[in-house]
């Protein structure tokens, strides 16, 4: 039986490929025989590190008496298509493609142009219609960066890395605060290298360096940078501070030299597939940045580190949970000297709807510290207690008045035992500042220390008083304060011979705000608990203490009055 759809289908196809013959041949596409080639070849030096680009050049020539019409052109790399566009090309004539690659990691790259891949036209010579190069992209250097400095007589010395957040989240927080472990990620000539990074950051994909202070007071440190960045770039960086950069001839070659002062220099250059910068602090100005760049030195300080860090488990199982869940790590360093160790992180995370950057550091210190006899209990700030747990927190002014406007603020966290000293360091919205400390003191007690810690004494106490308070008449007494949802806990008591009626009440550091209703009485003679919101623009946590206007309504023998008051709330208080 004769399937006649089947048939009609047939047909229809045999219509189409005729027709796609047709407008091929209407178009000149397979008109005779095409003589192309291809010729491709790397520009500049074939020593490639990544991040370095590559460019190409390629040449199409038609060698043909006729012209070559619309033909396809495709770019692979390790043969995934990577791009393709249609070319015409009169008799004898060429065109030519250049073309640049930024390879992230090493290894061979394979770059292959094709003329016509789909054999649509009729191309005498295939072998000479496409072409292919490989570019082999050197593994860099190990980023053994004491190698760049001196190693004898360190007496303290810090070694990190950064991806590109923490790059300019570091230097932002440089810039802003005066927080020594952040301080010598950028060396002894900081203001220049922390704008260094705040600019360099879009080219870098990681940093690693070491900062290091020795016997005598001089301070070396380097950063080893890897990324698109380029000595150029740093030195334009430097020179818009106002200062001459000259090129310095070494065994490691060019390096771009600057004098930041009488006594801090700084160099820059690419050496093994690393931007690298030097900086010396010396008071008798030798040697230079520029003697310590021409020199290869013994790196073993770097065993030294993780040694330390290594030889002791707790610490290492400290430091790799302590992080808020859910959190990106931008960067980590250790500090050495011969008294103590120190690990930190720097790390991201979403804090209460908002972000937030936070720097957990635990130092382990040599000889243990007697808790109980503690000179440094006194908290400047809050407090949290919690069994054998003292944590104390305080507000960290900014280095500038110009930022005492940020919509952010830092919360450094504190919590001494005998052999360990912890510190959470928290940048987060001001809204936050309170929750960025008990939830510090949370995260610590996570951490699971079990030593007995310094016990925080606070500076101030908080209390309630009332303009016309005395024993015969009405008055306040402290009781506790939230600082979470500001809200004040207090006693008022009834010194009177009769009992009265609170109608309303109002605590506030600003005017403005609605009195809130109560509605409660209190005997003679009798007192009873109050919980008030105290309304405030942001919750008070920079000062020593905060003093909220007290306003109570209330009724005595049929006549209202109002009482004028104050809430004192010291921010040193316990939680």
């Amino acid at each position: 039986m004769v399937d006649f759809k089947e048939i009609a289908l047939y047909a229809i196809i045999a219509i189409v490929v005729i027709a796609v013959v047709v407008v091929i041949f209407a178009t000149g596409i397979l008109k005779g025989s095409y003589n192309v080639n291809v010729s491709l070849s790397q520009l500049g030096s074939n020593v490639t590190y990544p991040y370095q680009t590559v460019y190409y050049e390629t040449n199409i020539t038609n060698r043909g008496s006729g012209q070559i019409n619309n033909m396809l052109v495709s770019f692979y790399l390790n043969g995934v298509q990577e791009s393709s566009q249609m070319v015409s090309i009169p008799a004898g004539r060429s065109v030519l493609f250049r073309k640049n690659y930024t390879y992230s990691s090493p290894g061979p790259y394979s770059l292959d142009v094709v003329t016509d891949p789909g054999h649509v036209m009729n191309i005498a010579d295939r072998a000479a219609a496409q072409n292919a190069i490989t570019t082999n992209v050197s593994r860099p250097s190990l980023p053994d960066v004491y190698s760049s400095i001196p190693n004898s007589n360190i007496s303290s010395t810090q070694s990190f890395t950064f991806d590109e957040q923490g790059i300019i989240s570091s230097s932002a927080i440089a810039q802003r605060y005066n927080i020594t472990l952040v301080n010598r990620f950028f060396g002894p000539d900081q203001g220049v290298s922390a704008k260094i990074f705040q600019n360099i950051y879009p080219f870098t994909a990681n940093i690693y360096g070491a900062w290091a202070e020795y016997n005598g007071n001089s301070i070396a440190y380097t950063a080893w940078m890897q990324g698109t960045i380029n000595p150029a770039i740093i030195e334009a960086v430097i020179s818009s501070f106002g200062t001459r950069i000259e090129n310095v001839s070494t065994s490691s070659g060019t390096v771009g030299f600057a004098e930041i002062n009488r006594t801090t220099s700084m160099c820059v250059f690419y050496s093994g597939g690393w931007t690298k910068m030097i900086s010396y602090y010396n008071n008798s100005k030798s040697p230079t940045c520029a003697t310590i760049a021409a020199s290869q030195y013994n790196s073993n300080e770097s065993a030294v580190l993780l040694a330390a860090i290594k030889n002791n488990s707790e610490l290492t199982h400290f430091q790799s949970g302590f992080f808020y869940l859910n959190s990106s790590s931008l960067g980590s360093s250790l500090t050495y000297s011969k008294t103590n160790v120190t690990a930190t992180n720097l790390f991201s995370t979403n804090f209460r709807n908002g972000s937030g950057i936070f720097i957990s550091s635990i130092k382990h210190v040599g000889s243990a510290i007697n808790v109980s006899a503690a000179k440094n209990s006194t908290c400047f700030g809050l407090i949290y207690t919690s069994n054998t747990l003292s944590v104390c927190s305080y507000f960290i002014p900014t280095r500038s008045s110009n930022y005492s406007a940020l919509p952010f603020g830092m919360i450094n966290t504190s919590y001494i035992t005998p052999n360990y000293i912890i510190n959470m360091y928290s940048l987060v919205n001001n809204t936050q500042l309170i929750s960025a400390h008990e939830n510090a003191a949370h995260l610590i007690s996570l951490l699971g220390v079990n030593e007995s810690s310094v016990v925080w004494n606070p500076v101030y106490k908080s209390g309630c008083h009332l303009t016309n308070q005395s024993s015969n008449s009405i008055g306040c007494v402290f009781d506790n304060f939230a600082y979470t949802n500001a809200t004040a806990y207090f006693n008022i008591t009834n010194g009177l011979p009769g009992s009265i009626r609170i109608n309303r009440m109002n605590c506030e550091l600003v005017g403005g705000y609605q009195n809130v209703t109560v509605n409660k009485t209190i005997a003679a003679y009798s007192s009873n608990e109050f919980a008030e919101p105290c309304n405030a623009p942001a919750v008070p946590i920079s000062s020593i203490e905060t003093s909220y206007e007290l306003l109570i309504n209330y009724t005595y023998k049929n006549t209202t009055r109002i009482i004028n008051g104050t809430f004192n709330v010291s921010n040193q208080d316990s939680i």
